[in-house]
């Protein structure tokens, strides 16, 4: 329990109300019941799928009534764990944590918290540059690995602690300190040696001697420590600012994070498997997208270098000579793994190997006979699939395993690898070293993953990647590719619902969640709803709220336009290749467009299926001499480029800024106050169906939804959801004005075949009202004409 619980709420026995932790005058109305709601539902231990408009406070809407029960002496609660997937999301839930403790009653002790960040964004040498993020992690190893071989060498715990003190100690410089904006740090401005020459970590020394010598649980974080926090304390410290944030998780009372933290297995195992549990509330944030984002961090592979690795790993303990093998072995032994385990794990991955091998040339063949002679010839990347993907039946890799008589030293190759990597480890630190990084006990356990999961939910492929040069110390196949065993996730709904149900509660929001019947069968909540012999139900409530702000202030149409589609539009970049049918199509978006750019005072924001067809309706604006706005076309970029294209678009005067429904500009950015006026939505932006890891999804879904509605939950709703998140950019606020345009027949007519309304909320079908082009630009420019400034 951590010591903010054992403390309550700084007044005696009595626990803060919800009134307390809110930190302004009065919630939404919409706020107030689902505040009200979710601290009823958390004390049932249940579970909410709540969809909120944008901009009617669902972030407090969570936190309040979280805080509330974490500081309840009564509640099992002891921490709130927020994950998003949106970095500027992050921001928010950070600023509203310092907003509820600049605002709780006088003599309560602040809510303690911390984001969790990688390394590099957490080390003063990346701060300042003396480390490149090209090197960080190679370097970053290298230097603690200095430190933990100090510690190795020393006989006990007070020897240690000095042995980190002294290294601490010889590197301060107080005429030269590193230093960042906000903070000054005891030691030098670059990385010291120790007596041998080699480079180490003095931050990550004196952190280690503190923790030695304490012997305290971790960091305690005072109020809601934002990453720059978290890096000027810990470097004004003189301590690891990453490595303090890591004692920190179980005596935190709030955790942002993102969904890495909650559904990656790696990064929970060495992160945060301890505060998964039920004294803690979980709070999804852009939960609409949970489902697509579990699915790519349940899909995995391993490579056939990954296999070379881990063959060698196994003969250096087998076969190796001196103190760490001898240890290496010792420390296997007390695993209760003998070697011929090991050999037989050995020889199991030297014949995937090999198979990996036969099927690489298979491959080729098919592409080029003569393909040894023509390498720079062959295709860039070569996918193999392992089983048809409308047929979820048995895989080569898999049939090849038991035809050859695999299947115990499959079963145990998970155990086997975890036990050598271990050994490999433990003796490593005994004799003044470290190997943090070993690959048997990943390769054991991504190929115990292909042998337990099942063929319906994982879609398996061997793939070929061409390398950007010819590899010269490699032979034949292997100079020009590199191979690899893929396993892609299907549909992600049971690991889902398996780990929302090991939090005591948990809140999934989002403003497009609907249909929530829908979400509720694709992301598992059904099932814990439904309970089954090994678990009893979960209460779980659905809580959908629309806009709360006056409806005047904004227009919103469903144009009853031809859908855009891929089979009418024609391609983007070659108009002189358009039919008669595609040009018709293609001038309807462009009215539809320039009316609603003509007609807005302010910025507009036009959303297109792809980035392709962005720069398509960017070029025609810039053509266009009825336009005086100026244009921006958004692409495929680093986040650095996509904040300055941000921050020209919000400079000055109105302009126009065309992007792709499925890039990074249409959810989780705040275009508050008068940075948006109107937003325009082209087309339904189904991804892209080529390809057969597409055909697997929509088969899995079908078996498990039933066969009409496989392609709609797959792919259908999700697109929904991608363009009701870009319209939502708009009204954020009571005083807001703006105008809402989504240009499809498929949102306006539920009389076509493919109409998607039945997709919208019904909050949403009232406040979307239909419309022909012909009227389009009358209506806009009446309703601006009301709006003047």
């Amino acid at each position: 329990m951590t010591a903010a619980k054992r403390s309550s709420s700084g007044q005696g026995d009595d626990p803060l109300s919800l009134g307390d932790v809110f930190p302004f005058d009065e919630p939404y109305e919409a706020q107030q019941e689902a505040i009200t709601r979710l601290a009823d539902l958390f004390r049932k231990q249940g579970i909410a799928a709540f969809e909120g408009a944008c901009g009617t406070g669902k972030t407090l809407g969570a936190l309040t009534p979280a805080i509330q029960a974490v500081r309840d002496p009564r509640t099992q609660y002891e921490r709130v764990l927020v994950i998003t997937s949106v970095k500027q999301q992050l921001r928010a839930f950070e600023q509203d944590g310092q907003t509820i403790n600049e605002n709780l009653p006088d003599g309560v002790p602040p809510v303690s918290g911390l984001s969790l960040v990688g390394k590099e964004d957490l080390c003063p040498y990346a701060s300042e540059g003396v480390i490149s993020s090209d090197e960080f992690y190679t370097s970053c190893e290298d230097l603690c690995d200095s430190v933990r071989q100090a510690g190795a060498a020393a006989s006990g715990p007070r020897e240690k602690i000095g042995n980190w003190e002294q290294m601490a100690g010889r590197a301060r410089d107080a005429d030269r300190p590193l230093s960042g904006e906000d903070w000054v740090a005891p030691f030098g401005t670059s990385p010291p040696t120790d007596d041998e020459g080699e480079q180490y970590c003095p931050f990550y020394a004196a952190f280690r001697a503190e923790m030695q010598k304490e012997e305290r649980g971790g960091y305690h974080p005072h109020g809601v420590m934002t990453p720059p926090e978290m890096l000027a304390h810990g470097a004004s410290e003189g301590q690891c600012p990453h490595a303090l944030m890591r004692t920190g998780l179980e005596e935190s009372e709030l955790l942002i994070g993102n969904y890495y933290h909650v559904f990656d297995p790696v990064t929970v195992e060495r992160l945060t498997a301890d505060v998964i549990g039920p004294e803690t509330i979980l709070v999804v944030d852009e939960a609409h997208g949970l489902e697509e984002s579990v699915r790519q961090l349940l899909s995995d592979d391993v490579s056939r270098y990954s296999l070379d690795r881990a063959i060698g790993e196994v003969e250096g303990l087998l076969e190796g000579e001196g103190t760490l093998a001898e240890r290496a072995r010792q420390h296997l032994s007390n695993e209760g793994v003998n070697p011929a385990k090991v050999r037989d794990f050995r020889r199991f991955l030297e014949a995937v190997q090999r198979w990996i091998d036969n099927r690489a040339i298979d491959n080729l063949e098919s592409e080029d006979s003569g393909w040894l002679d023509n390498l720079d010839e062959l295709p860039g990347e070569i996918e193999d699939n392992l089983r048809e993907p409308d047929e979820p039946d048995e895989d080569d890799f898999s049939e090849w395993v038991v035809e050859e008589g695999f299947e115990h030293e499959w079963e145990r190759v998970e155990r086997v690898g975890t036990a050598v990597a271990d050994s490999l480890q433990e003796a490593a630190s005994e004799v003044g070293g470290s190997r943090d990084q070993t690959y048997s006990d990943s390769v054991g356990r991504i190929l115990n993953r292909w042998r337990t999961c099942g063929h319906e939910q994982y879609f398996r492929q061997f793939i070929l990647e061409k390398r950007d040069r010819m590899y010269d110390q490699e032979d034949g196949w292997k100079r020009a590719y590199r191979a690899r065993l893929k396993m892609h996730n299907c549909i992600p709904s049971d690991p889902i619902a398996k780990r929302l149900d090991q939090f005591g509660s948990a809140v999934l929001m989002s403003a497009t969640l609907a249909p929530i019947d829908v979400y509720r069968e694709v992301v598992g909540i059904d099932q814990l709803a439904e309970g089954d012999e090994n678990r009893d139900p979960r209460p779980v409530e659905e809580m959908v709220y629309g806009l709360d702000f006056p409806e005047k202030n904004r227009r919103s149409l469903a144009v009853k336009t031809t859908p855009f589609t891929g089979n009418n539009r024609g391609n983007p970049d070659y108009e002189q290749f358009w039919d008669d049918e595609e040009e018709s199509v293609r001038e309807e978006y462009r009215d539809v467009i320039e009316d609603v750019v003509r007609t807005t005072p302010g910025n507009v924001l036009v959303c297109m299926p792809s980035y392709r067809e962005a720069e398509w309706a960017g070029k025609f604006l810039k053509r266009n001499t009825d336009v005086s706005k100026e244009i921006h076309i958004d692409e495929s970029s680093s986040e650095d480029e996509t904040e300055q294209l941000k921050e020209r678009f919000f400079a000055g005067d109105g302009k126009v800024l065309c992007t792709g429904l499925r890039g990074t500009l249409t959810e989780g950015v705040d275009y508050d106050g008068d940075r948006l006026s109107a937003v325009v939505v082209c087309g339904v932006p189904i991804r892209g169906l080529g390809g057969d890891y597409p055909d697997a999804i929509q088969a899995a879904y079908e078996s498990r939804f039933g066969e009409n509605n496989g392609f709609e939950y797959a792919f259908t709703v999700p697109a929904v959801r991608k363009a009701r998140q870009a319209i939502g950019r708009v009204i954020r606020g009571d005083e807001e004005v703006g105008v809402r345009v989504m240009a499809d027949g498929r949102y306006a007519e539920e009389w076509r075949w493919n109409s998607v309304r039945e997709y919208l909320p019904q909050y949403a079908l009232e406040d979307f009202q239909t419309a022909g082009i012909d009227l389009l630009e009358d209506g806009l420019e009446r309703f601006w004409e009301r709006h003047e400034v």
